[in-house]
């Protein structure tokens, strides 16, 4: 394992309309898999969105290895309202990575349980199905990086 922190946060702080959202914060996140947990309103989607780059500090430091003059996206962001795409289909989804492996793309959905849906639009899906397709669409993708915000949230924990 690669002893050099991915991300390190120094005095981290976003501040927030009556209190901080984030404050002080240090923090190491090394290659690997990290959850973070904490109560609603503790923080946690404020972290993924500073560590995704979608907000910046007020105050203290963030340092990523993230090369953001790459050709290429190593990191791969679920945000918690799924991010699909209204006019697509499941396997339009998929495909608009920019990668055509279809027996790959076959049993990632075989495995999530969506080969049935593959020609169906966000808004004919349930909540987990759609949550499930978001996982999909991430996986699929492959990058070295991979951020979810609550993933799981509606998905039948008997899956």
């Amino acid at each position: 394992m690669d002893k050099q922190p991915f991300w390190t946060l120094t005095q981290v702080t976003k501040t927030g309309n009556k209190l901080p959202r984030l404050e002080n914060i240090d923090l190491n996140i090394f290659p690997g898999i990290t959850a973070i947990v904490g109560a609603s309103g503790a923080g946690k989607s404020t972290l993924l969105n500073l560590l995704t780059g979608f907000e910046k500090p007020d105050q203290g430091t963030l340092r990523s290895k993230i090369d953001p003059n790459g050709f290429t996206l190593p990191l791969y962001w679920v945000p918690q309202d799924e991010g699909l795409w209204p006019q697509l289909t499941v396997k339009e989804h998929l495909l608009a990575i920019g990668k055509t492996a279809e027996e790959e793309m076959n049993q990632l959905l075989d495995q999530l349980e969506m080969t049935d849906k593959i020609n169906c639009s966000p808004e004919t899906l349930s909540m987990g199905e759609r949550s499930r397709l978001s996982i999909a669409r991430a996986i699929y993708y492959n990058p070295a990086v991979l951020v979810m915000d609550e993933p799981l949230v509606n998905i039948d924990p008997a899956r």
